[in-house]
């Protein structure tokens, strides 16, 4: 019997979707093989959201989240956040030097989801020469510029990238203050056929914010509609969309949403790209080979499997006072769930608990090399 705890990490609650479509597959494998799965979720909602954090910020947090889970026994972290993992170079030395031989078992979502970007655009090339892509991140996603640049690398081709543009709208949390700022920003190159690709990028300032905290359904919409016809409005006229990737894990929640609003501009062919199934699918091929010494002569019967399998869905932990919010949130996504476990922990004690002291955060960027983001690709 192989024993596996699988876990995710993110700034808060998309992560566990990712968590969700990763344990499905545990269950399949169950079948398969002679493993037992856990997969558990780590959200940092005490610091959410990630998309208007500094780098030097974004990696103490993500290290002691990431911390949390090896000390509590995963043997895998799914880094289910696409702003933090634009520094996951930074934050695998992190984790390197103080659990030696532990980061490479800290998996990113960057590389799996420039392939289906790539994919997408691919298929979309071969019937027009006039490709448009938008990509929903958060801000810092969107300022950093990571994915138009790795998409146009992979083609070999320069990226022409115009000037990012604030776009003020209203803002739900009154806390926050009256408007909030989405962001903008359009990037295109040419193949080397001469076909031209176009991505749009779209940060929406607030969305993470209405999934982590939670407002009404009528003002979720309204607001989420408002944010999407900014982005329309930002787009050139008359053209259908070929691809719509939701490069943050939350954004997903309000699919349909989107779907709705962005209506007279998508077509049949339009590919929706959702991330959590991409972990998943990555996990379950790996974990596939990994397995290949305990597969099973007959799959496992359905009664055998739920005296296997602890529990249906994931474990979350989250750093934030928001456990009950949490749970309710889950119970209306997931109305047909059973045994949903949230607890609230503090993730640094893991670096306490295990007397590791890492180099702060400010010190460590100091005293690295910068790193080329092209370069990044090559440690997927």
């Amino acid at each position: 019997m192989k024993e596996l705890i699988i876990a995710t990490f993110d700034s808060g609650f998309g992560g566990y979707l990712t968590a969700h479509e990763i344990a499905k597959k545990a269950a399949i494998l169950s079948e398969q093989f002679h493993t037992s799965i856990k997969v558990r979720h780590y959200g940092d909602t005490a610091h959410a959201p990630y998309g208007d954090k500094t780098p030097a910020q974004l990696i103490d947090f993500v290290t002691e989240g990431i911390s949390c889970a090896i000390r509590e026994g995963a043997d895998r972290v799914f880094l289910a956040c696409n702003t933090a993992s634009v520094h996951h170079v930074e934050i695998r030395n992190r984790i390197e030097e103080a659990f030696p031989g532990r980061s490479q078992h800290i998996i990113s979502i960057l590389g799996v989801s420039i392939e289906a970007a790539t994919t997408v655009i691919n298929k979309r090339l071969q019937l027009s020469g006039d490709v448009h892509f938008v990509l929903l991140a958060t801000p810092l996603t969107v300022k950093n510029m990571f994915f138009p640049k790795a998409i146009a690398s992979s083609y070999e081709a320069r990226l022409d990238a115009q000037p990012a543009i604030s776009i003020a709208s209203n803002c739900w949390n009154s806390k926050r203050g009256s408007l909030s700022v989405n962001i903008s920003q359009q990037s295109s190159f040419h193949t080397k056929d001469g076909k031209k690709v176009t991505i749009h990028q779209f940060a929406p300032a607030s969305w993470v914010w209405m999934i982590e905290t939670g407002i009404s359904k009528e003002e979720k919409n309204k607001a989420i509609s408002e944010d999407t016809h900014a982005m329309i409005s930002q787009l050139p006229p008359n053209i259908t969309l070929d691809g719509v990737g939701y490069y943050c894990t939350h954004y997903p929640v309000f699919d349909a949403i989107i779907r709705d609003e962005l209506r007279d501009h998508i077509h049949d062919k339009t590919s929706f790209i959702r991330q959590e199934s991409l972990l998943a699918d990555l996990f379950f091929q790996e974990t596939t080979e990994l397995l290949q010494p305990y597969k099973r002569d007959v799959a496992a019967a359905p009664v055998i499997l739920a005296s296997m399998i602890e529990k249906p869905t994931p474990e979350i932990f989250i750093s934030g006072n928001n456990v009950k919010y949490t749970e309710n949130l889950l119970n209306s996504i997931f109305p047909n769930e059973e045994n949903i476990s949230v607890r609230q922990i503090n993730f640094a004690e893991a670096l306490d608990n295990n007397n590791h002291h890492f180099t702060n955060s400010a010190t460590f960027l100091q005293g690295m090399h910068e790193v080329n983001q092209m370069q990044l690709l090559s440690h997927l």
